[in-house]
């Protein structure tokens, strides 16, 4: 059964050997296996209750509607909801009259240094001044409100997190320790869904949705501090009614995390983006005059030509790209291989100084992480993850080690510069001296190296472009010399960023996390088999030698348009329409600029041959997915798609062996 316990104050929340064991209330200690942080606007103090604190990154605002007195012309009951989204407002009828609300595009927040106790059922003085940019957009859209009596102004908390996305799940701090809360004026509509995806939780260790984006994993140390919380939110509220373009950042809250190079490339015309609090290059302007500005689009981009030409200096020169914000660890000790082989579905017990591709999987298949493994020694591993899985991944690992392993993160000490294009080789032998043919450092190898003033750079032969490059983890003090000494030379890099990375890798069918890969699709449905060894024994293997008797129901396969036109680009999400039916959607879209068309990567699914509803399984074979016909869906405009299994650039990767 359950019991209730109202008009109750938890003191602290009690943890034993890194585990949730009770809370100390000011009616006694109660003992307890599982702790639900669902503390609305309180969770963020609540969290500070344990030991170590739970990070819940929350904040309160302000947030107002008005209720009016019947009108002349009383409202029917069954008026539906307005929402006026460019004018952030919504309206309803209510008792005759009307509530009208909204989200301001410069929010009021509150309670930075905490909720003030004792509040509770208590609202705000009312602030007409702050109120009057959504007034004028009411009565812009609802001239009747001009001439209604105000019976009330409400002006009460209402908590939002730094993306706009619910906090759920567990937390990375504390075993047993769930959170539940921020839903960002959304509450009564997610409560029932979020209750049922926590149950699933604590009860199966899992949810049986795929919820990254609400994940409270994905969040950093950075994410509650007061100053972060407080300008992100004179942001975040205006954006629940703010038209959501692809590729759209933040303005507020930046600045937050910057790599060694941060001054030479926004010198050098760098437009920024910001991941996990990392700022990164999106793409470079060509001349002084090019605004860096961001302009919103579902068709051509202004950055589009820029992009464009830094895609294909990769292609067929040699271009520099800035990847700092990978997360990066070591791991060390007694035990570290038999570990590492556990955790990993792919062969790491290499010989030192190899580079292994791997996922590390969840006990379904399916992806926790995917990342590189460099073996630095006999007994210890440097590994790379994607920029938002920092906080999850090291919380995966570490969890997964025995007491005589540790696991470092040292993402900050290094800068990361990665130099990729045809003319890597050329180049990077300008400026040191050890031998970078293939004999000498082989695809797949890390050695360190000499560059500039820095005597020892990580050199790792790796390549997220198809194209011949190393990675070079260059210590911070030394970097902005290494980066200088690139352009010195001869031969000359291009900078590039984040979009042209994303167009360079998609033409090259690399899978990524939080789109090809997430925790429900394996291996074999990502078509990274080449990444998994059955051979040795690891977490999820049972799973995937189960899914490969059963057959697949959902499958990875790449795109492209036959035909469009530069105001209908991919930009994932698009539904796949097989042989007239859904299919499923697009896992990512760019434009291929090599091969000049739109291009993406979808997971295909068996709906379209049982109907939407089905509950009869479908293999999805090679043969399923290539012998149909296909569209991609693009605001409502079928545009017939050729689909593909194999890489559309450079299939037999000859280029990057080069």
């Amino acid at each position: 059964g359950v019991r209730i316990m109202e008009k109750v104050t938890v003191n602290k929340v009690l943890v034993s050997n890194d585990r949730v064991c009770g809370v100390t209330t000011d009616k006694g200690d109660i003992k307890c296996e599982v702790f639900v942080n669902c503390a609305g606007q309180w969770a963020r103090d609540l969290g500070k209750l344990s030991t170590p604190p739970v990070r819940v990154p929350l904040q309160a605002v302000e947030h107002y509607y008005i209720v009016t007195k019947p009108l002349e012309d009383e409202l029917d009951t069954m008026l539906p909801c307005l929402r006026d989204v460019d004018g952030h407002v919504y309206m309803r009828e209510w008792s005759g009259g009307i509530m009208a609300g909204g989200f301001e595009p410069i929010s009021k927040p509150i309670f930075s240094d905490g909720v003030p106790y004792p509040f509770e059922f208590e609202l705000f003085p009312e602030d007409w001044d702050h109120f009057q940019v959504l007034m004028d957009e009411m009565l812009h859209r609802v001239p009747a409100l001009e001439k209604a009596e105000i019976r009330q102004m409400v002006n009460g908390p209402e908590s939002f997190t730094p993306d706009g996305h619910p906090v759920l799940g567990r937390a990375p701090e504390v075993k047993n320790y769930y959170v539940a809360a921020g839903f960002n004026s959304s509450g009564i509509i997610g409560s029932s869904g979020a209750g049922l995806v926590l149950s699933e939780w604590i009860v199966n260790g899992h949810p049986s949705l795929e919820l990254w984006q609400s994940d409270i994993s994905r969040f950093g140390a950075y994410s509650v501090s007061k100053d972060y919380l407080y300008q992100r939110a004179l942001e975040i509220v205006g954006r629940r009614y703010q038209l959501a373009y692809p590729k759209m950042e933040y303005s507020k809250a930046r600045n937050i995390k910057c790599s060694s190079l941060y001054s030479l490339l926004d010198k050098a015309g760098a437009s920024w983006g910001a991941k996990m609090g990392w700022e990164r290059p999106n793409w470079f302007t060509r001349s002084p005059d090019e605004s860096k500005e961001f302009v919103g689009t579902f068709g051509k981009p202004k950055w589009f030509d820029s992009v464009g030409e830094e895609h294909r200096s990769c292609r067929n020169e040699v271009c520099v790209f800035d990847m700092t914000s990978f997360a990066k660890f070591e791991v060390e000790g007694d035990g570290v291989v038999e570990s590492m082989q556990m955790l990993c579905a792919n062969n790491v017990d290499v010989a030192v100084g190899r580079i292994v591709y791997t996922g590390m999987l969840n006990d379904r298949g399916g992806y926790e992480t995917d990342c590189t493994v460099t073996r630095t020694a006999s007994n210890k591993y440097f590994i790379v993850c994607p920029t938002a899985q920092a906080t999850h991944d090291a919380v995966w690992i570490s969890r997964h080690l025995p007491s005589s392993v540790t696991l470092t993160d040292v993402t900050s000490q290094y800068t990361v510069i990665a130099v990729m294009g045809p003319q890597s080789r050329l180049l990077l032998q300008q400026v040191t001296s050890h031998p970078l043919d293939n004999r000498n450092f082989p695809f797949g190898t890390s050695k360190i190296i000499e560059i500039g003033y820095a005597p020892s750079v990580r050199a790792s032969r790796i390549s997220y472009v198809g194209e011949l490059g190393w990675e070079l983890y260059v210590p911070n003090e030394y970097a902005s010399d290494v980066y200088n000494k690139l352009f010195s030379g001869d031969v000359r890099p291009h900078n590039a960023g984040y979009y042209a990375l994303d167009s360079l890798r998609t033409e090259k069918a690399y899978r990524h996390w939080g789109g090809e890969l997430d925790t429900n699709t394996t291996p074999w449905e990502a078509g990274l088999g080449f990444a998994v060894d059955l051979k040795k024994d690891f977490i999820g293997k049972q799973a995937l030698l189960r899914q490969r008797q059963n057959g697949l129901c959902r499958r990875v396969a790449i795109f492209t348009l036959d035909q469009s036109d530069m105001d209908n680009l991919l930009w994932g999400g698009e539904a796949i329409i097989r042989n007239d039916r859904i299919g499923g959607y697009l896992t990512s879209g760019t434009y291929g600029h090599s091969i000049g068309r739109p291009v993406g990567m979808g997971l295909v699914d068996g709906t379209s041959a049982t109907g939407a509803g089905s509950n009869d399984l479908v293999t999805v074979s090679r043969d399923y997915i290539l012998n149909a016909n296909y569209h991609i869906n693009i605001s409502g405009v079928l545009y017939p798609a050729t689909v593909s299994l194999s890489p559309l650039y450079d299939p037999k990767s000859l280029r990057v062996y080069m």
